[in-house]
Parts: structure tokens; sequence; C-alpha cells
């Protein structure tokens, strides 16, 4: 009886040893806070000692064959849940980065846009985002205003007179112009036909003419992203890191001194842990095309 008892032991004593180890790195592995594939490949690793301890014992096989059913039935039931859950959350994660991936280059856009208007009106780029956060909110842009056409119709010798002077003889063989319609437009008692006549600029605010407007707003509700918000926009999304801006005033393009912008910033994706870069401009030229056009 010893002796079976002895040989029984050794046959199941290298099974026995490797599913305690595997149960011990398993127990590890949750209180560690261990990935889901190191949790499964404990759970294997222990399967893989209980059922050599099945085939290792004959006598009590019926009684093993239960037990190591229940194991096994309760292992993969838990390797399925794992694995779901990490199919579940590699899905987020990729989501998570497609929508990242928008905002960041919407950012960028809105800040190209602010930039190029900070320029047409001050005759260079913001070098700060205070600046530049200041000029959007209260700048002030210079739009073209028009309203009504030019009559078809040749200018009559009296508005020949209001324009040109009392004595301008011209001949009037050809529809009065644009240039002269504004001048009629712009007198005290102006023609029927042009009293509604506008080629005019007013100032309004950046803001609201860009992003303000009824089809910026809609537009960024129609992509998912949250309302328009000045501070956030020199942000890489999610982060608490700025982007970084460089503006050089004297660069040697084509034959001439010119000033040059670049803003960049990187954006680590959930799904995989890697870096992008994104950017636009340049330090060396003009240019301001984006790296992901």
């Amino acid at each position: 009886m010893n002796n079976s008892f002895s040989t029984s032991l050794k046959k199941i004593s290298l099974p026995l040893i490797i599913a305690l180890t595997g149960i011990g790195l398993l127990i590890a592995g949750f209180q560690s806070g261990q990935s889901n594939m190191y949790l499964i490949a404990t759970l294997l690793f222990t399967v893989a000692g209980l059922v050599a301890m099945f085939f290792s014992v004959s006598n009590n096989i019926g009684k093993l064959s239960i037990v190591i059913g229940s194991v096994l039935g309760t292992v993969g039931v838990v390797i399925y849940y794992q694995i779901t859950n990490d199919i579940i959350t590699i899905e987020q994660s990729r989501t998570y980065d497609i929508k990242m991936d928008e905002l960041v280059k919407q950012n960028l856009t809105d800040i190209k846009t602010a930039q190029i208007t900070y320029k047409e009106a001050n005759q260079s780029y913001a070098k700060d985002w205070n600046t530049l956060k200041d000029f959007i909110v209260n700048g002030k842009i210079k739009i073209a205003v028009k309203n009504g056409g030019v009559p078809n119709r040749r200018l009559t010798t009296q508005e020949r007179a209001i324009i040109y002077g009392a004595g301008d003889k011209r001949a009037l063989d050809y529809n009065m112009t644009e240039v002269e319609a504004l001048a009629l437009s712009k007198t005290s008692n102006p023609p029927a036909d042009l009293r509604e006549f506008v080629r005019d600029t007013m100032s309004s605010s950046f803001y609201e003419s860009s992003f303000g407007s009824t089809s910026s707003i809609s537009r960024r509700a129609k992509m998912g992203f949250p309302e328009f918000n000045v501070d956030s926009i020199f942000y890489v999304p999610n982060s608490g890191v700025q982007f970084k801006i460089a503006v050089t005033d004297s660069v040697e393009y084509q034959g001439i001194k010119v000033q040059a912008l670049y803003v960049e910033g990187e954006l680590t994706m959930k799904s995989g842990g890697k870096k992008v870069l994104y950017s636009f401009g340049s330090i060396s030229s003009p240019a301001l095309s984006s790296s992901w056009d």
C-alpha cells in the first residue's frame, strides 16, 4: 500500500507543482493588476497542471474527471470573459483614438484659421497663445457688404454732371459702371434704382463671424465635438499639454524675407500607446500645410 501511495505521489508530483505554481501566479497577477493576457496565460498554465494530474492517476479517474471537468469549465468561462472584455476594451480605445485624432486636427485647423486672420489684420502672426486668444475673443475684422446690382441703363446728363462735374461732356454711349453707381448711391438724393445699392465694408467680431457662426456650431455638433472653447483649442485633447508654437520673423524664401509659422503637438493613442505628431506650417518657409494632408 505504501508502495502504491508512493508511486501515485511520484506520478502527480510534477503536475501538482505545475498546477500550484499556476495558481500562485494567477493570485499574484490579480493582486498586482496584471493584464488580461497575463491572467489568461497563468490560467492555461494551471489547467495544464490539472490535466496532467488527471492522466497521471488512473484508479480514481471517474471522480477526478468530474473535478477536472468542473475546473476546465470554469476556466473556459473565465477565459471567454477575459478575451471578450479585452476585445471590447480595444474597440473602445480605437473609437476614442479616432475621435481624438479628429479633434486634434480640428484644434490645429482652428488655430491656423485664427493665425491667418490675425496676420491679415496685424501683418504678422501672433507669437504666443495669449495674444491669439485675445484676438479670437475681442478682435475685429473687416467684412465686405454688398447689396443691389448696377442698373442696366445709361447715365443721364444730370447724373453725369453729379459725378464728373457740370462741364463734363463725355459721351453716354454705355451703361453705367459699378463705380458710377456707387458714386450716385452716396449722394443725398440717389436715383430710385440705387437707393438700396451698397458697396462697403464693416467691422465685425472675428469670433462671431467664424467660431460663433451658425454654420460652425452646426458642423461641430455634427462631428460630435464639444462646443467651441477658446481655451481648449491650444491644447492637445485630454492631455493638459499645450501645442508648441514657433514664429520666425526673417526666413529667406525666393529671394525675400518672410515670416514663418510652425505649430505642433503629440497625441498618445490609447489603443496601443503609440505617439503621433500633428503639425502645420514650417520654420523654413511660409507654407502652412498640415502634416495629415
